[in-house]
């Protein structure tokens, strides 16, 4: 059956790709917002979104109609610009938050101006490409105490917010915060409420799509309408169901999945009106042809991708499977299935408790969703018995629904992290479910024209493999990458001889930064290694114990996910904290000093230099004194294929002579600057004995150290060797070929 849209549709939806990827054609207009990057101003505008991120933490997203520069000069924003606000501390603007119910509202705030965060590692989410899928081209940090309420502006937005707070309050008095909570998630898609922890055991449980508003709570609460209309007053019945669902849209502060799902229920309910057959893959198609023609950027928000891709899968299995109890259980599993893959790309988790659990859950969300909207209607018009009686049926559904989750979460056993396969086996695996599951394809096989089927499946694949090369990350291979992590040192080592089958490549990681507020091991770290391609560390080397080199690796060990651990042998005396920290046993602890090589492959060896070996009684007297732990940093040379790279810890001045008056300094090609760059680390003479042709700083964006000192890179540029900065340039990958640096590319800054 042909399908005209869907073809429109994946042509507009290439034509995106090719103009973004390919040609490099801007797809939006900024504005005049991010031109004043980093300076403070005024802004005027609708509050469009509001939520309580935490207790001294408000985000808003506002329609800046004017704004105010420092010198009083006042701009006009002709066509509103989207700005997100983040106003903290414990006044954070909330006293006018709590009289006022926000969205809708004028308001002006004052606060600085900035772009939104880029991705800073290979892979790893990218906040500034999220933001410009909703039209968010610039943030602002607003000044406590600055906010202003004016008058309600966009009175359907404030109604729709009213009614959910006013909901949410209610159904937590009748209830508890947890399920307050819970209705918040699964009806308007905000999990600011919801305890981070219980979050995770849905996602991992493959459950958490019930926690973001889509079209499967959508369908339900169209089909409770359905169910209480009865096919009665029909043109009265599309009125009301329409205005009821873009209303919603207001209530889920349009959400590209509500978007989408609204849109089509909406083409559905004209098709009953006007006798038309509807398709759903047609209807999807025009969908999404509208949506991107709004917003050409929405094709990375991931909501819209699975959302579309769904539509698509369901489209395609519902002829296969038959109808009844058999029928419909068939269609879950191979649902699930088939989306397995693009979960694992994107989210890297893959979950065997999916596919147990995901029919009961949706089946409780199918009453939770239609009576949570009843509810809150009820409460918004009147109170009374009704409500609670309400509240109280969604109160015991959620409490199965959690029950179920928690019962199904065995992480190691029933989910499992996964790394993303790589774009070209994305890219095959749907286009041959697709091929495989057409009209057009059953209608070959039947008729047994294998050579057409043949020529369908090379192309399938040549296209595949074309677009996922062209497609894809350099850095995925790369031999040699310093890790951005901020304020700390990472170099990710991936040694790769043999081949897939023999299992040919080991990964080793050469510190893993660290920070007191948050676990970098596994929001950074791990993020970063499986979204490349790695699965395990063979073995983590840490220079010292500080917290900005070694914490990271203790949180990723403690995530399973590092084989092995290399310290300095003076952490002997240290064995029993270190296997507490990292959660490795004693037998998996490998100690190094100046002299000893470990051997990473046959064309990469790691070279310890320094620190010397002592007694077991001299590293008790060195802990006793509390020496300086940057004195006994491991300082190690990597060899990769002929090219060497200098790791220097937090080696400063003192400890750069010793090592110059031992004569143990080598020429290296890299050099890892020690101590990110303070003035104290090297030193002329150093530079000069090393004589590196590139320098790597490993530091974090407006550190309060003041890294790197001035001093340090005016003796670099002395000697006219190239800088590249984790805080500038993101994460730099390196690759080497017999003896020579043949390719530097930074994820920020252009390559080189």
């Amino acid at each position: 059956m042909r399908r005209p849209a869907v073809y429109i549709a994946l042509f507009f939806m290439g034509t995106i790709f090719l103009l973004d990827v390919f040609a490099g054609v801007k797809l939006y207009d900024e504005g005049a917002l991010p031109k004043w990057d980093g300076r403070t101003v005024t802004v005027s505008g609708t509050v469009l979104t509001y939520a309580e991120k935490a207790e001294d933490h408000i985000q808003m997203t506002v329609a800046v109609s004017s704004f105010t520069t420092g010198d009083g000069k006042t701009i006009t924003v002709e066509d509103p610009e989207k700005l997100l606000v983040n106003i903290y501390g414990t006044q954070a603007g909330k006293t006018a938050a709590f009289q006022d119910v926000l969205p809708g509202r004028e308001i002006a705030v004052t606060g600085k101006i900035s772009l939104p965060e880029p991705h800073r590692n290979p892979g790893t989410f990218d906040y500034r490409r999220y933001l410009i899928t909703g039209k968010i081209y610039a943030v602002m940090k607003g000044e406590p105490g600055s906010l202003e309420t004016g008058t309600v502006k966009d009175r359907m937005r404030h109604l729709a917010a009213g009614m959910r707070q006013k909901f949410l309050t209610k159904l937590g008095e009748y209830t508890d915060g947890e399920t307050a909570a819970l209705a918040g998630a699964m009806l308007f898609g905000d999990r600011s409420g919801l305890d981070e922890d219980e979050y995770e055991k849905f996602r991992k449980n493959g459950t958490a799509h019930i926690l973001a508003v889509s079209g499967l709570h959508i369908g339900a609460v169209y089909g409770a309408l359905c169910l209480l209309w009865r096919g009665r007053k029909r043109w009265i019945f599309t009125a009301v169901t329409a205005s009821f669902l873009i209303f919603y849209c207001f209530l889920a502060d349009f959400s590209p999945s509500v978007v989408r799902a609204v849109i089509m229920i909406i083409l559905h309910l004209a098709a009953n009106l006007l006798y038309r057959r509807y398709d759903i893959l047609t209807a999807a198609a025009l969908t999404a042809v509208a949506v991107l023609l709004v917003c050409p950027m929405q094709i990375y928000n991931t909501g819209f991708q699975m959302s579309f891709l769904a539509v698509a899968v369901i489209s395609f299995l519902t002829p296969l499977t038959g109808k009844g109890m058999a029928g419909k259980l068939a269609f879950m599993f191979l649902f699930q299935l088939v989306m397995l893959p693009y979960t694992a790309y994107t989210f890297n988790y893959v979950s065997v408790s999916a596919f147990l659990i995901n029919i009961p859950v949706i089946a409780i969300a199918g009453i939770m969703v239609p009576a949570g909207a009843a509810m809150m209607l009820i409460t918004y018009l009147f109170q009374g018995p009704v409500c609670r009686v309400l509240g109280m049926l969604f109160y015991g559904c959620a409490e199965i629904l959690t029950g179920i989750n928690d019962a199904a979460y065995r992480p190691g056993m029933l989910s499992f992290d996964a790394v993303s396969p790589k774009l070209w086996m994305i890219l095959l695996f749907y286009g041959a479910f697709f091929t495989a599951a057409s009209e057009l394809f059953l209608i070959m096989k039947i008729r047994k024209r294998w050579h057409e089927i043949l020529c369908i499946a090379a192309v399938v694949a040549v296209i595949s493999a074309g677009a996922g090369r062209l497609a894809d990350d350099p850095f995925r291979d790369a031999e040699l990458v310093f890790v951005d992590v901020g304020q700390g040192d990472c170099m990710h080592l991936r040694v790769r001889e043999g081949n897939v089958l023999t299992g040919g490549e080991r990964n080793y990681l050469f510190d893993g930064g660290g920070n007191v507020r948050y676990d970098l091991g596994k929001k950074v770290l791990k993020q970063y290694l499986l979204k490349n391609g790695v699965a395990r560390v063979n073995g983590a080397f840490v220079t010292h114990l500080h917290t900005d080199h070694y914490k990271g690796i203790c949180e990723l060990a403690r995530q399973g996910m590092i084989d092995r651990l290399f310290v300095y042998d003076g952490n002997r005396i240290r064995e029993e904290e270190i296997c507490k920290e990292t959660g490795l046993d004693a037998g998996r602890i490998t100690y190094l000093s100046a002299g000893q090589t470990v051997k990473a492959g046959e064309k990469t060896q790691v070279r310890v230099l320094w620190p010397l070996k002592k007694t077991e009684a001299e590293y008790t007297d060195m802990a006793a004194d509390k020496e300086d732990e940057n004195a006994s940093s491991l300082i190690m040379q990597v060899t990769v294929d002929g090219v060497s790279v200098l790791v220097t810890g937090d080696l400063g001045e003192e400890g750069e002579e010793q090592l110059l008056a031992a004569g143990i300094v080598p020429d290296s090609d890299i050099l890892k600057v020690g101590h990110h760059g303070s003035k104290t680390s090297s030193t002329d003479s150093f530079l000069d004995r090393v004589s590196p042709v590139m320098a790597v700083i490993q530091v974090g964006k407006n550190n309060i150290y003041g890294h790197p000192s001035p001093e340090t890179i005016k003796r670099l540029e002395e000697r006219k060797i190239p800088i590249l900065r984790t805080d500038l340039d993101g994460a730099v990958m390196v690759d080497a070929e017999d003896g020579r640096i043949t390719y530097v590319r930074t994820v920020i800054r252009k390559a080189q």
